[in-house]
């Protein structure tokens, strides 16, 4: 019996989905249109920032195997390669 290391690569595609709920207090007399138009010009950094709004926070990751040729930027120095020691008895 003799050790042998099988390698290939596989491409993955990961996809991440992410949401959260801000609250924005915003004059009473706009409709939401314009409700909307006032909060985005007035608090947008608050609206977009993700940790101040932890406990909405809510995301949906997702892991795919992708053929080859449809990986963008496959360049080997481009993505990060994990490499783990794979042994298989013959």
């Amino acid at each position: 019996m003799t050790n042998k290391t099988y390698r290939r690569m596989l491409h993955l595609r990961v996809s991440r989905t992410e949401s959260w709920y801000p609250i924005v207090d915003v004059p009473a007399h706009l409709d939401d249109e314009q409700a909307l138009e006032w909060a985005m010009e007035h608090c947008s950094d608050e609206i977009y920032d993700e940790y101040l709004h932890k406990y909405t926070y809510d995301s949906d990751t997702m892991t795919q195997i992708v053929p080859q040729t449809e990986v963008v930027g496959s360049s080997p120095n481009v993505h990060h390669i994990c490499y783990h020691k794979i042994t298989a008895l013959t």
